[in-house]
């Protein structure tokens, strides 16, 4: 594969995590001095990936670039390269990839927020400092980010990806919903665990997948292709994230792999199996084999 993906992949990531910082900033302080959120989570990482990897790969078809054109030929990574281009497409285009990846980390970030508050008494995600004075900056907080993501939408010349996004929210919370109304009452079963991950994971990762590749301009077939793919790497990251049983990771990382096969050969496919096998690495085979009857 030439250079390995996240080497490609650095000053992208890089630019992202430092623009995500900047969208969490108070003028007096952070988000995270007021609310416990992980800048270095499973899904932020492999969400803003899904787009950078999507977007790089189609790239030449829109770009010329010398730039990028180097990156996916697997050449030496400069990483001051963003700052390097000269070219004002190209540096604008680079702009709207690193922005929609932010954007869907903020989404995941705010809906997670909204998840550690209980709905009765015990921890949440409040700082004690904040718990009785403010019991309602989640809320503040969430319309805080969506008129931060309003904003960068209209900034990178993406605002034509509202109502995507605004429907990608509302299947984050009815997951939200039925988590709480059938999971966490112990009524829940394998099925309907897949159709919550779906919703609160799926939905989310399939966008990484297909906007990195819409904006480099490759086709809706072929940006739904890697969007499949997204979706199955969400709900194995949410099953691990959720703590749920081996036997819903095991069936997302074979219908990831079944969706490889509707990726191109080479560089992107190659990128797309490396996500798979790092995330379930450090699950135990045998277990997942038990798991999953074999």
């Amino acid at each position: 594969m030439g250079v390995g993906v996240w080497e490609l992949l650095r000053p992208a990531m890089i630019k992202g995590r430092q623009n995500c910082e900047s969208l969490l900033r108070f003028k007096n302080g952070k988000v995270s001095d007021y609310l416990e959120i992980d800048l270095n989570s499973l899904p932020l990482r492999y969400l803003s990936a899904l787009v950078f990897i999507g977007a790089y790969y189609y790239s030449s078809r829109q770009i010329e670039g010398n730039g990028l054109a180097n990156w996916l030929r697997g050449n030496p990574v400069n990483p001051d390269l963003a700052d390097s281009t000269t070219n004002h497409q190209e540096k604008f285009w680079i702009q709207q990839i690193i922005g929609m990846g932010t954007i869907l980390q903020l989404m995941y970030l705010a809906a997670e927020v909204h998840n550690q508050i209980k709905d009765n008494e015990g921890s949440s995600a409040l700082n004690s400092a904040f718990k009785e004075e403010t019991p309602h900056f989640p809320v503040l907080f969430g319309d805080f980010i969506f008129g931060k993501l309003l904003k960068l939408l209209g900034e990178i010349d993406c605002i034509d990806r509202v109502s995507s996004l605004a429907d990608i929210i509302c299947q984050i919370n009815k997951g939200a919903i039925l988590r709480k109304e059938i999971l966490e009452t112990g009524r829940g079963d394998r099925e309907i665990t897949v159709v919550i991950l779906n919703k609160e994971f799926g939905h989310l990762f399939f966008e990484a997948g297909q906007i990195g590749v819409l904006l480099a301009g490759g086709s809706h077939v072929e940006a739904n292709h890697l969007g499949r793919f997204g979706k199955h790497l969400g709900i194995i990251i949410g099953a691990i994230e959720r703590h749920f049983d081996d036997s819903i990771i095991e069936l997302g990382r074979r219908e990831a792999i079944r969706s490889l096969a509707f990726l191109p050969e080479g560089w992107l496919r190659e990128a797309a199996q490396q996500l798979v096998r790092e995330i379930t690495i450090g699950i135990n085979p045998e277990r997942l084999a038990v798991a999953s009857g074999e």
